[in-house]
């Protein structure tokens, strides 16, 4: 028999002493649960702004996107905050605004947007290690592979959880490299009592749908230099001052005033949901942290990690099935989940022309990349689904020597 939950999805009444949903149990949550999803305002939030866009037909280049500026640019207390199409484009004019030569260190462990700019840019990605316990870019690693070609350093704040930036910039600073944050998960983060945004040279966020700050598509760059900032300007409008006399090769970065509106509608929320995220993962980890084979993401000391994500390591040995077949059970409970980041950049089909620079691989990054699982998560996902998807890994951890000998 099943009872209804508070999350609207049917679970067993005793779930614990189910089999998995592989072994003709019944399954966690029928129909399954989302794997992510934005949390957005009530559309009666947003029809005034809607109208204001419709009536004066400034669809574009408008009153929202600066109005949206100057309150990002309040609120992570950075000088200069752009308004732009994505996080990838962002990536790639603030590279062009460095006018960036050679090669750039960049994190294997990241998502492919990461090194991808560095290609579209013209010039060629090293993949460096991470760091065992934070996933974040290794400052180790990333010193042993500067030449006199590097240019420099990009680092990501790995599911929210932000690199060692002291040390990293230490090492820019006694190369003489420029220093870049991908901090597309970053909309939450706080680092040593502060939002990111202002380290390094820039950095940029995402306000992709699956991010806390979500408009859809969109992103937002910072930077403390007024000379990016006009540079950015500029380049996000085909590289036109005003004149159609383009000084620059430039793209169409900007973001929609729809997407601004958007944004600063949810900017108003973005604390409140970074704080759930927090007690979400919280619940999650009081719930998992004893079953043998599973830990977590070592956030960085004085962080507040945005949770973008929630991910946890497998160890096949303790755990008693590898992370696929973690994956592939949950999936039949209807627990959705995603393989972050795997294949890891230094593997990938597209770089394949680099892969004669890693002969012994990336250590650490090999050995995360084929353990990691995300787990479902998004702000507003009701307190109960953690503690289900944990009562699943449970069970699923119970009976490993069933599935292991199962088709599976």
């Amino acid at each position: 028999m099943n009872t209804h939950c508070k999350c609207g999805h049917d679970k067993p009444e005793s779930l614990s002493a189910d089999k998995p949903a592989v072994l003709g149990g019944k399954a966690t949550f029928s129909p399954g649960i989302p794997f992510a999803q934005p949390t957005l305002p009530d559309y009666s939030q947003m029809e005034e702004g809607f109208k204001d866009i419709f009536s004066s037909g400034m669809v574009t280049k408008g009153k929202f996107l600066r109005q949206l500026e100057k309150e990002m640019a309040e609120y992570l207390q950075v000088p200069y905050a752009k308004g732009i199409v994505n996080c990838t484009t962002g990536l790639y004019m603030l590279i062009k605004a460095l006018d960036l030569k050679g090669e750039i260190i960049v994190p294997s462990f990241s998502f492919s947007a990461t090194f991808h700019v560095v290609e579209m840019a013209g010039l060629e990605p090293v993949f460096a290690d991470c760091e065992e316990g934070t996933w974040t870019l290794s400052p180790e690693s990333v010193e042993k592979n500067i030449t006199d070609r590097t240019s420099a350093i990009m680092a990501t704040c790995i599911f929210g959880n932000p690199p060692d930036i002291e040390k990293l910039q230490e090492i820019a600073d006694e190369y003489k490299l420029k220093f870049i944050i991908d901090s597309a998960h970053s909309f939450g983060t706080i680092y040593k009592g502060k939002p990111m945004g202002g380290h390094g040279d820039g950095e940029v966020f995402s306000t992709s749908a699956t991010k806390l700050l979500a408009t859809g598509e969109g992103g937002v760059l910072t930077t403390g230099s007024k000379e990016i900032a006009d540079f950015i300007e500029v380049f996000r409008e085909y590289g036109n001052p005003g004149d159609y006399d383009c000084i620059y090769p430039g793209v169409n970065g900007r973001m929609s005033e729809f997407h601004a509106l958007l944004g600063l509608k949810i900017l108003q929320d973005l604390e409140e949901f970074a704080q759930k995220r927090n007690r979400l993962v919280s619940l999650f980890k009081e719930n998992l942290q004893d079953i043998p084979g599973v830990s977590f993401q070592k956030i960085r000391e004085n962080t507040r990690s945005s949770y973008k994500d929630f991910v946890i390591l497998i160890d096949e040995n303790r755990f008693g099935l590898n992370r696929d077949q973690l994956a592939e059970t949950l999936q039949k409970e209807g627990i959705p989940t995603r393989k972050y980041f795997h294949p890891p950049g230094h593997t990938q089909k597209c770089y394949k022309k680099y892969i004669h620079r890693y002969p012994q691989g990336l250590k650490n990054t090999d050995y995360i990349a084929a353990r990691t699982l995300v787990l479902p998560l998004f702000s507003h996902m009701k307190e109960e689904i953690p503690v289900l998807i944990a009562e699943s890994i449970r069970r699923i951890h119970n009976h490993r020597e069933e599935i292991r000998n199962s088709t599976l």
